[in-house]
């Protein structure tokens, strides 16, 4: 037992909660096997619902109704709206 919450705290120290809400765009994640374990960012893509805690509903064209992970997202950021950060 001692040594579950010893890799729970080290866990902790470099975990975040995440949450996306309706309308967010994100990014998800596509894994590809050929040549090696690369991975792809596909989209962005709006979040059409909230599942669960860890389970979000995006909207895709051509998928009626694709399912999320949220270890699988990440937020979009445009790149117009970074480079007027940067100015």
């Amino acid at each position: 037992m001692v040594s579950k919450s010893k890799y729970k705290k080290q866990y902790d120290k470099k975990s975040t909660e995440r949450s996306y809400s309706e309308g967010d765009l994100v990014l998800l994640r596509i894994p590809q096997w050929k040549g090696g374990l690369k991975a792809e960012w596909e989209g962005p893509y709006a979040v059409n619902k909230k599942l669960s805690d860890v389970t979000y509903e995006l909207q895709m064209p051509g998928h009626p109704r694709r399912r999320g992970n949220i270890n699988l997202l990440t937020p979009y950021t445009s790149p117009i709206a970074e480079c007027q950060i940067q100015q």
